[in-house]
């Protein structure tokens, strides 16, 4: 029996426009899981932290959004409220 190769995936590699960015974020939203908001953004932090100069304020911001959304334990809101803020997008909710 052969094994299938794994390799590595990273989807902040794959959020090159704004758009990306908002269809991402909108997808893991829809899919209603907290684990899964909090993954995505942690990505679109990480993204955007590698398109800035190291020890920028902005970029020294964004590291703490994702430390503050890798915290262990059950996902709390106040840390995604931030992150989003940060992240330069936001959430609004509509009738479905």
């Amino acid at each position: 029996m052969s094994k299938t190769a794994r390799l590595p995936y990273d989807a902040a590699e794959f959020l090159d426009t704004e758009d990306d960015v908002v269809a991402y974020l909108n997808a893991a939203i829809e899919d209603g899981d907290a684990g899964l908001v909090v993954h995505a953004l942690r990505n679109v932090a990480r993204q955007r932290a590698t398109s800035l100069k190291p020890g920028s304020s902005i970029a020294v911001d964004l590291q703490a959004v994702e430390r503050a959304l890798s915290e262990p334990g059950p996902v709390q809101l106040a840390p995604v409220l931030v992150a989003i803020k940060a992240l330069g997008v936001k959430v609004q909710v509509a009738r479905y």
